[in-house]
């Protein structure tokens, strides 16, 4: 599996080095993973990743194939997620935070299958 987050990208080669990496927040309690088998990138689970909180998207390999989490929240609220160290950040809406353990759980169904995880609720996008 090929890994990124805000530092680098690395190869991960058993489900040990793929837990390691995600229980690393570099900068603001946070981090951005994206997770790939392939050099085109897809399929992808792309991760945001703040304290308690945890977006998900997953982008198939067919074009328009794109879905993202959808949490228990039912605030019409948003939460900001940090893209790299510099600070660069996104505004995600709140109904679709996970918790990381299931963000975690997602990566390791990904590394297993190479395919959209099962135990995360998707919205099509």
């Amino acid at each position: 599996m090929i890994a990124n987050d805000f530092e680098n990208e690395v190869i991960i080669d058993t489900e040990e080095d793929l837990l390691t990496f995600l229980n690393k927040r570099p900068e603001y309690n946070s981090n951005h993973f994206i997770l790939t088998f392939s050099e085109n990138g897809f399929p992808q689970l792309s991760m945001f990743v703040k304290d308690d909180y945890s977006v998900i998207y997953f982008l198939g390999e067919k074009s328009g194939e794109a879905f993202v989490s959808c949490g228990n929240s039912e605030k019409c609220d948003t939460e900001i997620f940090y893209e790299n160290k510099l600070g660069s950040s996104v505004t995600l809406a709140s109904e679709n935070i996970v918790s990381p353990e299931l963000m975690i759980e997602a990566a390791k169904q990904f590394f297993r299958t190479k395919e959209r995880p099962l135990c995360v609720e998707w919205f099509e996008l």
